[in-house]
């Protein structure tokens, strides 16, 4: 998948993006992480892995909001 279509699937503007990916912008947030990883059509073992790289815990079965994406990927 290219990244413009991950650009455009997850929401998150393309500078933004371009400078994690350039390395400006190191550490992105946990929505951040979340929104690219279902950007890029991660399923949830990737997404959980994709938290771990960016120093984030895993999607959490006792948060309701996690459920929701877990289920979402």
């Amino acid at each position: 998948m290219q990244v413009s279509e991950v650009i455009r699937r997850s929401g998150i503007s393309r500078n933004y993006v371009y400078n994690i990916l350039n390395g400006y912008k190191q550490n992105p947030g946990r929505d951040k992480i979340i929104a690219l990883c279902i950007g890029a059509s991660m399923n949830y073992e990737e997404t959980n892995r994709g938290l771990e790289t960016g120093g984030y815990c895993r999607l959490q079965s006792h948060h309701e909001r996690d459920v929701w994406i877990a289920v979402a990927v």
